[in-house]
């Protein structure tokens, strides 16, 4: 190459390196971003989840608390009621033992009294047998004996309502009134002091919170600027990439192939026409370009690899691929699909899954076009950006993906002994949840900036040159109706009445003048009125295009989650599954994971009954970590994946097959 050519190489080589440096960088940020995200709404989550239960209880430490004053007022007024109680019963003891003694006391003058009247009625009876008084002492015999019977049954009746009234156990209620009362005082204080404990903690939750929020959305606003720094780097590196490097770009890499695409040399000279050269004319009537060339470099080579080191290579067929050359030079866009085993690369070696390599295109061009161009040197790209081939592995389609019998069940497109599939339970609670920044919101995020951005170069020129147009037209309308109104004034020093005789001035020319102004003003008014009434239909045009644009849907689980997370979430929270027990379904792919309350979700939280979990597949290669280069792992849709609700069940036995 010349010094021109070199520099312009290097300058390439220096712009691209410099971006793909820079896009690695922000990329790194833009992970880094994520999981503080990530991490964040887990905080959110969990203090949502401890306030919601912590509501929950304090509810019913609430309706405890409330019944509990209820059961202290009710036994506060048993006691009181059973010390007075005891108290009429002592009075009544005491007022029934001296009744009785009375009663006791009248009995018996009543019995002495009746042996007094039986004794004179046994005179009277030995003196006046038959006589007057001794029928009235006979009655009245009789009617004594009958009062003493009953002052007697009196008297007992009164010593047994005296031994009745001191068998009333007043003292014994009263004492376990008392005792009631103290330890429902006690429970009342116990209930209080735990009411007042769930209060605080649903306090600190609250809290907790509010403080995870404004965490959460600076974690929001930090990825949310790192996604857009990456971005526009990235948008850099492709306009580069296709201005300055063929738009050299790697697709649909598998484990055996990859696809190149790249448009074509352009010519510095026009084709087909004739150019001096030294003393004689040569004309180019074809492509310039003989032949194109694919070569392999490791990445961490590309940098130092030469013009002077593809030439080597082309001695090499192992070590280049030969594009076919277009049918049109007028065509730009080439692809060509490589096989993993079509290139050895710069060193002689074969390809590696897991390794990084770039595809430099050599363009060989013809002896007729470097004499014409005075440049015997070929064309080399810079290198693409660095690839790698890996085994894609396979998730299973959420449609197989369902919970029964206290396992997550699913099937396994493609079973194989060294893939793990990783059951992890992602929570799917919208009302604790709502307003987290998500994956696929980020993505509306970008798709939303685009469209702003196609609509502000759709409308935003066309509505700036318009305002520039009425703004210059206003100035000229002013401008035209000021002079107007000065030809319409009579001059200061317009002549009398009396000097009729002096000669009057020709406005023949003022009067032409004044006639192009008013036609220019009509002129003018009317582009004015147009100017506005499409500056108007301009503007709602893109209002009507900015209101289209609306946020996209937000699917479950709500919070950001990808595969590059689901990778690094802890052994202890997920759950691998394991092969069917029946070996026909074992070989059909069919896999299970247990359910049990030991399970926790993705942020480390234990499963809580009643909540709603999504089982979301991580397939990640089972082999030694030096190999894990080779493969890509696969996370299942869980966005459309059927969410569960999670009812605590015991494990299946041992000897229950699956």
């Amino acid at each position: 190459m010349n010094s021109y050519n070199d520099n312009l190489h290097s300058s390439v080589i220096t712009t691209l390196q410099t971006l793909e440096l820079a896009e690695k960088n922000l990329k790194s940020n833009l992970d880094s971003s994520i999981f503080s995200l990530y991490y964040a709404e887990g905080a959110i989550i969990t203090a949502s989840e401890n306030l919601n239960l912590a509501n929950v209880k304090y509810k019913q430490q609430q309706n405890i608390s409330s019944q509990a004053v209820k059961n202290a007022n009710i036994a506060a007024n048993l006691t009181a009621s059973a010390m007075q109680q005891k108290s009429y019963t002592a009075q009544s003891v005491t007022n029934a033992a001296v009744s009785a003694s009375n009663i006791q006391i009248a009995s018996n003058a009543v019995v002495r009294l009746a042996g007094d009247v039986g004794n004179i009625f046994s005179i009277l009876k030995a003196a006046d047998a038959e006589g007057e008084l001794y029928l009235q002492g006979e009655m009245a015999y009789s009617l004594i004996n009958a009062t003493a019977y009953d002052a007697e049954k009196l008297s007992q009746t009164a010593m047994e309502a005296s031994t009745y009234t001191a068998e009333v156990s007043s003292d014994t209620v009263a004492d376990e009134a008392t005792a009631t009362n103290s330890a429902v005082t006690n429970l009342l204080a116990a209930t209080d002091a735990d009411f007042n404990a769930i209060a605080a903690i649903v306090t600190t939750d609250h809290a907790a919170l509010a403080s995870a929020g404004a965490i959460e959305k600076i974690a929001e606003g930090t990825l949310e600027s790192s996604n857009a720094e990456y971005f526009s780097v990235r948008s850099a590196y492709r306009l580069n990439n296709r201005e300055l490097n063929l738009n050299l770009t790697i697709t649909n890499k598998t484990n055996i192939s990859y696809d190149v695409y790249f448009n074509y040399y352009n010519a510095p000279f026009g084709l087909g026409k004739k150019h001096a050269s030294t003393k004689s004319e040569t004309t180019v009537d074809s492509y310039p370009v003989q032949n194109y060339y694919l070569m392999l470099v490791k990445d961490s080579k590309k940098q130092v690899f030469t013009i002077s080191n593809a030439e080597n290579m082309l001695l090499n067929h192992r070590q280049r691929k030969l594009v076919t050359l277009p049918q049109s030079p007028n065509k730009r866009l080439i692809q060509t699909t490589v096989s993993i085993d079509d290139l050895v690369d710069s060193d002689g070696q074969s390809m590696q899954l897991g390794v990084k390599y770039a595809i430099f295109v050599f363009a060989q061009l013809r002896e007729d076009y470097k004499k014409l161009i005075n440049n015997f040197d070929d064309y080399l790209s810079a290198p693409s950006e660095s690839f790698a081939l890996t085994v894609d592995l396979v998730s299973p389609e959420t449609k197989s993906i369902e919970q029964k019998e206290g396992k997550v069940k699913f099937t396994v497109i493609e079973p194989a002994p060294n893939v793990q599939h990783r059951v992890i339970y992602l929570p799917d609670n919208k009302g604790l949840i709502s307003g987290l920044l998500s994956e696929q919101g980020l993505r509306s995020i970008e798709k939303e900036v685009l469209k702003l951005e196609r609509i502000a170069d759709k409308y935003d020129p066309i509505i700036a040159d318009l305002e520039a147009e009425i703004l210059t037209l206003q100035a000229n309308i002013d401008a035209t109706s000021d002079r107007i109104d000065a030809g319409n004034e009579p001059p200061a020093d317009a002549a009398t009445d009396n000097e009729t005789t002096a000669e009057k001035p020709d406005n023949t020319s003022s009067s032409s003048s004044g006639s192009d102004d008013q036609k220019a003003l009509s002129a003018s008014k009317k582009e004015y009125a147009h100017l506005k009434k499409e500056l108007a239909s301009m503007r709602k045009k893109r209002d009507t295009e900015l209101q289209s644009i609306k946020p996209a849907k937000q699917d479950h689980p709500g919070f950001y989650f990808n595969v590059k997370i689901a990778e690094q979430v802890s052994f202890a929270n997920y759950t691998v599954a394991k092969p069917s027990a029946k070996p026909d379904d074992a070989k059909n792919g069919h896999v299970h994971a247990d359910l049990s309350t030991a399970i926790t979700d993705n942020f480390g939280d234990p499963l809580i009954p009643g909540y709603r979990y999504i089982p979301v597949i991580l397939s990640v290669a089972d082999v030694p970590e030096e190999d894990m280069v080779q493969y890509k792992s696969s996370l299942s849709d869980y966005a459309k994946t059927t969410p569960f609700k999670y009812e605590p069940t015991s494990l299946p036995s041992k000897n229950e097959k699956v």
